[in-house]
């Protein structure tokens, strides 16, 4: 089994840690739980502790990522971008 996920899962998690009031720009940290989040976005078996995103699972389809980007999706077009 694979440890780490997929570049376009890493991204997109990466994305919504960004927009997240407990993100930390200047150490790429979470507020939550300190984690350096430029590594754990990248784990399988990592999970956001408001959870905004989960563990990975391969068996799902590849066009599934097993996130729900629903409330991302609604902080990005609430904040223009």
């Amino acid at each position: 089994m694979r440890r780490f996920v997929p570049d376009d899962v890493k991204q997109l998690r990466m994305d919504i840690c960004m927009v997240c009031p407990s993100w930390q720009h200047t150490s790429n940290r979470c507020t939550e739980c300190g984690c350096q989040m430029k590594v754990k976005v990248s784990l399988r078996s990592s999970e956001c502790p408001l959870k905004k995103w989960g563990r990975h699972n391969d068996s799902l389809d590849a066009r599934d990522t097993g996130i729900d980007t629903t409330e991302h999706e609604e902080s990005t077009e609430e904040s223009g971008d």
